[in-house]
């Protein structure tokens, strides 16, 4: 069974999209992201992920407009990709992102960009990642 980190500032929130994935069959952990005002996450501070590190799948929705517009959201997604090069990331992109950063995302096939997060949207865009992961492994 292939095991989903989802990160996503509000409680609510992260806990509908954990569900949907739960009754798809995946083993779900979350996260709520960086907060306010340091937005400290581990990642940034070159620690890794634990959570990070006992997934298969990322599902990452800086949903919170501070952090969306906060630079810490775009460098999370950078240093993701730094220590999980093989880690398919699911990030859920509401149209706020940096240029820079819809390089990075659309360049990247290990990321996948999710425009409207719906159950079967969500599911269906970690399914595609955990394929394409068994695909490369």
């Amino acid at each position: 069974m292939e095991s989903v980190v989802v990160v996503h500032g509000d409680p609510e929130t992260r806990e509908e999209y954990a569900s949907w994935l739960h009754e798809a069959g995946y083993r779900v952990q979350t996260c709520g992201g960086p907060e306010a005002p340091d937005f400290y996450c581990p990642v940034l501070k070159y620690c890794g992920c634990p959570s990070c590190e006992a997934s298969d799948v990322m599902v990452y929705d800086p949903a919170l407009t501070s952090q969306r517009e906060h630079p810490a959201s775009e460098r999370i997604i950078y240093r993701l990709r730094e220590w999980y090069p093989d880690k398919p990331i699911v990030v859920v992109n509401r149209g706020s992102f940096a240029p820079e950063l819809h390089r990075l995302l659309d360049s990247d096939s290990g990321v996948t960009t999710l425009a409207d997060p719906t159950p079967e949207s969500v599911r269906q865009a970690v399914r595609e990642a955990v394929d394409s992961m068994r695909a490369i492994g």
